[in-house]
């Protein structure tokens, strides 16, 4: 079974406002590929860094998506931005 999970899915899972079922999703997504997993570690990194207060260096965080960008231009297994399920 493929588990796929949007772009929106990732974000709202981080940011604490995923439905049960989109949590569940994401957690199926990331057992499923130790990829996935290195994906959402970076994502998770990022996204920490930029609710801390003492990182809002602009340069700082540019420096760090580039770093990102840099780490995963290979092809990934990641998110679609309609991966969602019909309702």
């Amino acid at each position: 079974m493929a588990h796929t999970v949007s772009w929106q899915d990732l974000v709202d899972y981080l940011a604490g406002e995923a439905s049960e079922a989109v949590q569940q999703r994401v957690e199926q997504w990331l057992e499923a590929d130790a990829q996935h997993r290195a994906l959402f570690r970076s994502l998770q990194q990022l996204w920490d860094a930029v609710a801390a207060p003492d990182e809002e260096d602009p340069a700082w965080l540019a420096a760090q998506w580039r770093a990102l960008l840099e780490k995963n231009a290979r092809p990934w297994p990641v998110p679609s931005g309609d991966a969602r399920p019909e309702s």
